[in-house]
This record gives C-alpha cells, sequence and structure tokens, in this order.
C-alpha cells in the first residue's frame, strides 16, 4: 500500500504460513491467501505449542528491494533503537514514522 493513491509500485510478493525456508512451506501472493494466515498465532505471546510456534514463524517476502517510500510507519521495542532508526530516514522526503513501544515482542 502506498501512502499517495496516485503513486505506484510494482513489488512482487509473496508469503508462507510457516517459515519460508522449511521444505514443508507453502506460500500465497494474493490479498485473498491472507485470509489463511493463523492471525491469533502469529500475535501470540506463548508460542510453545508446536503449532502455534510453527504458525507464528508465517514471512513476508519481497523479491529484489523494497522501495522505502512504501513504508508508513516503522516499530522499535527501544528508545535508543528508535532515535537511530529516526536518524538513519532522516534524508527522506516522507520519512515513515518511527514508533517506539517497549511492550513489543515480535
Amino acid at each position: 500500500m502506498t501512502r499517495d493513491p496516485g503513486r505506484r509500485a510494482v513489488v512482487r510478493w509473496a508469503f508462507s504460513f510457516s517459515n519460508a525456508g522449511a521444505r514443508y512451506a507453502e506460500f500465497g501472493c494474493s490479498g485473498q491467501d491472507l485470509g489463511r494466515l493463523d492471525w491469533g498465532s502469529i500475535d501470540a505471546r506463548d508460542f510453545r505449542e508446536p503449532d502455534v510456534k510453527e504458525a507464528k514463524q508465517a514471512e513476508f517476502l519481497v523479491h529484489g528491494r523494497f522501495p522505502v517510500g512504501l513504508v508508513e510507519r516503522v516499530g522499535s521495542r527501544s528508545a535508543g533503537v528508535g532515535r537511530r532508526t529516526r536518524e538513519a530516514l532522516r534524508g527522506l522526503d516522507r520519512p515513515p514514522v518511527v514508533e517506539v513501544r517497549e511492550d513489543w515482542y515480535y
């Protein structure tokens, strides 16, 4: 998704329903496939159960490179990393919002 409806970027992407590096990994590549993700497991903080652990390893994959102009928000768990992130993004025309949330885990 872009911030500016008039701007478009062609980015090849897919996502896995588990660890993308596993031999048995399955992949989706459409918005409709997003409903197949186990969002409860992805959001879980306790992932000791094997099925939850497996589903939590879902990955979003982009081929080649990702245009930084498409990034709307960057999350950081610590103020120090948030500060360094803002510094690294300072030269952009429209830097993304950097949000520090100490309660974030994954």
